[in-house]
């Protein structure tokens, strides 16, 4: 407790921390977000960056499998297609070479047509054929044979093969058990087998066309050519990632170009759950949160201490200045009942010895007509002890003027002027001296003050500095005006012998002088002037280095 009662806080000292506090929590947990936020983007960048990669060399694969077996089924219907035209240039083709080839191939259908487009042959009706737009440019092409698909049928091929004795040989085939293949073992049945993922949105194939494969939610994504995104990562040959929505949710989506045999094929695109990057910002706001409710009670018992300490030293200083004014207003009661014991006795001085003095005048002047002229040295001491009477009078008289209560006429009078005008008075006395006065202030203070009686103190303070400066070699007095609240204080300083430390108290009583023609009065006079407007007289003086005499004055 020892130690925090040595520690001063102040309001603004106080407020000063808990800003810093706040701004340095703050940081701190921005930063923290920040990290944590790079750490779960590096690895959802890493993880998304595997899968695509997985999915694009596994997709690649798929491809490059289902590619060879559809070319296998291509050279085997290619092969059957010679065998017939082989076997209808030897001979007749029967139906029942037909039934047969049908029975051992996957062939559904076959049709033999002659040069007038009539059916010879078929495994189903032999009605008039109806020829349409692609059989009919193959017939007049020069073409060998062509591969199309089949109407009827998705699961069905068709091929057409130009016949040797002239015609066209068309026949069906089924394509069912490589497009059944494609399906348990083709891209889209892995994209599927991977988004089974909880964390993983979507993956589909997509390129400018259209998509190419994809998982089982996606219904429909970005066309590649209106999304700058796709652009970029096509254009560029990189993986990138965004924050993008998918069916009303965010999501993190990572893109990846799709190449076969290096040829450029499309874009491969992979939606993971947003979650751990929002649970990371929730975290951190949490932290934040936190920290701010730490910091709020931290500050609060910081300001609560501090204000209590505040109050305290308040309390203090109060004590203090109320100790100072009972002090100042004891002095002041002292001084003033001082004054008025001395105006008593005074009056009582002057009406006990008055009187005699005065019937003692009148003695010594009957005295004075009694005695003859030419007794000269009698006339003289008649007259010193009527002369030396008459000085009993005005000391006494002296001594009763200065107890009574002073009367101010109090004007508003410009103080800056009025010490200008006391310096020009006394400056021939100063320049004989060989004192040099320094004027400290640069602007006008009325108040409402008795001019002369302020002059009067002017001038002892003055006088009395000149004095000390007497012995001196660098004779310096220096005069400063300057505003404290409300008043103005005026300050005497001298650079002369200065006051023995035991004589400060007794500079201001009455007829007490360190001064060889030194009367005791001047000071105290001073002291009475300033009391009477309200004011403040104090002494400062180093013995040895000079004095400096404060005179606080209320301002108007």
């Amino acid at each position: 407790m020892q130690l925090f009662d040595k520690i001063k806080l102040n309001k603004r000292y106080v407020a000063l921390l808990f800003i810093f506090l706040v701004l340095f929590f703050l940081t701190s947990g921005y930063l923290e977000y920040k990290s944590r936020r790079n750490n779960v983007l590096q690895l959802m960048k890493q993880t998304s960056q595997n899968i695509t990669s997985t999915v694009k060399q596994s997709s690649k694969n798929s491809l490059l499998g289902y590619d060879y077996l559809n070319a296998q089924v291509r050279e085997q219907m290619i092969s059957t297609m010679k065998f017939v035209n082989y076997q209808d240039s030897i001979s007749a083709i029967s139906s029942n070479f037909l039934e047969k080839l049908i029975q051992n191939s996957d062939i559904k259908r076959i049709r033999i047509l002659d040069r007038d487009r009539n059916v010879e042959f078929s495994t189903h009706d032999k009605e008039q054929y109806k020829l349409n737009y692609s059989t009919e440019s193959f017939i007049n092409s020069n073409n060998r044979y062509k591969i199309i698909g089949a109407n009827s049928n998705r699961y069905l091929v068709r091929i057409l093969y130009q016949r040797a004795k002239g015609g066209v040989i068309i026949a069906d085939y089924s394509m069912r058990e490589l497009i059944e293949f494609n399906r348990e073992r083709g891209i889209g049945n892995y994209l599927n087998s991977v988004v089974s993922d909880s964390s993983i949105f979507y993956i589909a194939i997509q390129n400018e066309k259209g998509i190419l494969a994809a998982s089982k939610r996606v219904d429909s994504l970005s066309a590649v050519n209106y999304d700058s995104f796709l652009k970029k990562v096509i254009n560029e040959n990189v993986f990138d990632y965004r924050f993008s929505d998918f069916k009303g949710e965010k999501i993190y989506e990572a893109a990846m170009p799709f190449s076969v045999l290096d040829k450029y094929s499309g874009v491969i695109r992979i939606g993971l759950d947003f979650s751990p990057i929002q649970k990371v910002q929730e975290s951190a706001l949490w932290n934040v949160f936190v920290r701010v409710i730490i910091l709020i009670i931290l500050g609060f018992i910081v300001f609560s201490y501090a204000m209590s300490r505040n109050t305290v030293e308040t309390l203090q200083k109060e004590k203090e200045r109320m100790t100072e004014e009972v002090y100042e207003l004891q002095k002041y009661l002292r001084e003033k009942e001082k004054q008025n014991a001395i105006h008593h006795l005074a009056s009582g001085v002057a009406h006990e010895i008055g009187n005699p003095l005065n019937a003692l005048s009148l003695t010594i002047q009957r005295l004075k007509r009694k005695i003859s002229d030419k007794n000269e040295e009698v006339q003289n001491m008649v007259d010193l002890i009527k002369k030396e009477i008459n000085r009993i009078e005005k000391i006494i008289q002296k001594f009763l003027n200065f107890s009574k209560p002073l009367p101010l006429n109090k004007e508003e009078t410009n103080l800056s002027e009025l010490t200008d005008e006391v310096i020009n008075i006394y400056k021939n006395k100063l320049d004989e001296n060989g004192v040099e006065v320094e004027l400290d202030y640069n602007q006008d203070y009325y108040l409402y003050i008795d001019r002369e009686k302020i002059k009067q103190c002017y001038i002892n303070l003055i006088e009395n500095s000149i004095e000390a400066l007497e012995n001196s070699d660098d004779k310096r007095i220096n005069i400063e005006l300057v505003k404290k609240d409300d008043k103005v204080e005026i300050n005497f300083s001298d650079n002369g012998t200065g006051i023995e430390e035991e004589n400060l108290s007794k500079i201001f009583n009455l007829y007490f002088s360190t001064k060889k023609n030194g009367t005791g009065i001047g000071l105290t006079k001073v002291y009475k002037i300033i009391r009477n407007h309200d004011g403040e007289f104090k002494v400062d003086s180093k013995l040895g280095e000079g004095t400096t005499f404060s005179i606080q004055l209320p301002l108007s």
